[in-house]
């Protein structure tokens, strides 16, 4: 069995894992898994067997000569993403869990392209708020504190990243569910421009905001599953900044952010900066009025997703969810036309701001990670989402990298590009990553 060490090392060394075999990574994965998964809640299901069997094929095509794409890079996928031969049980009631005997075409990729799925990863219920704090089946906990929830709504994937259990996981980003949990658990996590990545098997909170993005530790990790996942050819990493035109809206997008995040983000920007990136404050008006319209639909296409199973099955929805469920009814159509108009407006509007930046820079999160049943469920979901919401409806892809600690918890920089941007986005990552070391930054032992 690997040693700590070994397993620490493999997960931040992409070369070395071509050395230990799929099997034996796995096995040592598994282990892990078992041992500190009891007080984390981040796996929900572990497929020990399938994985084992996965490891082995890929052991045999390296046996023949044959490197796949991911050559056994270990996973988990988030528990409303269908893996075929497994319940889907969206992070609700045994009601509502769907049976599917396909993968989502998301996984069917990753398992063609040589991923080995260990597990299915805990959620928010229905991926529909910020905080993981799930009455089912209980919270997330954030490895950097068990105390402090991992965000949501892929809390799972994320703790099970930050805690080593896999090298990389799929989540859901609707208003920030991928970006959200990244910064609270100090990994990276990526929304990738709307469309990019096929959403059949996911099942969606928005049909308008859904994504499925990866995460990982490391840029250059997402990169290679974006590759897979939307067929297009990996990005080279970035060599460096120089000339780089990074966007930086003090005003509505720094505003209510702790001292100790936007000290952390600042610091991040200072090394941009070093690194040859222009810095330009720049203004973005209506950001207000597009988390409003982004609520708007997102409670909407909720309800109507919902609607059904929750007259049918109410005691299967918890009531936190049941209450933001609810909020649907009492938005008219005439609102919700509105709204999808405003959607068309703001994504000219992030155009035109693309038209004089490459990038814009903002917190992920306004907060470090919250202490868990500390307040209620939609107020802390209202604040978490703050910084994400425009760009889930603007539709642009946009990160979250780990760029420092406040109070000892881990702060996210939100990097944003336009429209079909995201080789750029990933480029500038892992150009960041080259030059500082917060993404191979590990929790203190607290299992």
């Amino acid at each position: 069995m690997l040693a700590e060490k070994d397993i620490l090392r493999l997960m931040d060394d992409r070369h070395a894992r071509a050395s230990v075999s799929a099997i034996e990574f796995t096995e040592a994965l598994l282990e892990r898994i078992d041992r500190r998964n009891g007080a984390l809640n981040a796996v929900w299901e572990v497929f020990a067997d399938s994985a084992a069997a996965e490891a082995n094929r890929v052991d045999q095509a390296r046996a023949a000569g044959e490197r796949l794409p991911l050559d056994g890079l270990p996973m988990v996928v988030k528990d409303n993403i269908d893996v075929g031969g497994h319940a889907t049980s969206l992070g609700s009631g045994a009601d509502i869990a769907v049976h599917p005997t396909h993968d989502a075409e998301s996984v069917a990729r990753l398992r063609h392209a040589g991923a080995v799925l260990l597990g299915k990863a805990a959620m928010h219920e229905l991926a529909f708020g910020a905080t993981s704090d799930n009455p089912h089946r209980g919270p997330v906990h954030n490895p950097w504190s068990l105390d402090r929830m991992a965000g949501g709504s892929s809390g799972g994937s994320s703790a099970a990243v930050a805690d080593d259990f896999c090298v990389a996981a799929l989540g859901s980003d609707t208003g920030g569910s991928v970006r959200i949990p990244a910064a609270l658990c100090g990994v990276t996590g990526l929304r990738p421009t709307f469309g990019r990545v096929s959403i059949a098997g996911l099942h969606a909170t928005s049909w308008n905001l859904d994504t499925i993005g990866p995460f990982a530790r490391s840029a250059a990790d997402i990169s290679a599953v974006l590759a897979v996942l939307s067929g297009h050819q990996q990005v080279a990493p970035a060599s460096g900044m120089r000339g780089l035109k990074i966007g930086i809206a003090k005003g509505a997008f720094f505003e209510d952010v702790e001292p100790g995040v936007a000290q952390a983000v600042n610091d991040a920007l200072d090394v941009l900066k070093e690194a040859g990136a222009r810095l330009l404050s720049i203004e973005i008006g209506g950001a207000d009025a597009a988390r409003a319209a982004c609520s708007t639909v997102m409670h909407v296409e909720a309800l109507a997703e919902h609607e059904t199973r929750l007259s049918a099955y109410p005691t299967a929805y918890g009531e936190a969810v049941r209450r933001r469920l609810d909020i649907g009814r009492t938005i008219s159509a005439t609102d919700y036309a509105r709204a999808l108009h405003s959607q068309d407006e703001w994504m000219r509007a992030v155009a035109r701001l693309f038209e004089s930046v490459d990038i814009v820079a903002t917190p992920s999160v306004p907060v470090v990670a919250p202490q868990i049943g500390g307040a209620d469920m939609l107020a802390t979901t209202a604040t978490l989402v703050r910084l994400t919401h425009p760009w889930s409806f603007a539709q642009v892809p946009a990160i979250s990298v780990p760029c420092g600690f406040s109070d000892g918890l881990p702060v996210g920089l939100q990097l944003v590009a336009r429209s079909s941007g995201d080789d750029l986005l990933l480029a500038v990552a892992a150009a960041y990553q080259s030059v500082t070391d917060n993404h191979r930054r590990r929790p203190p032992m607290t299992v």
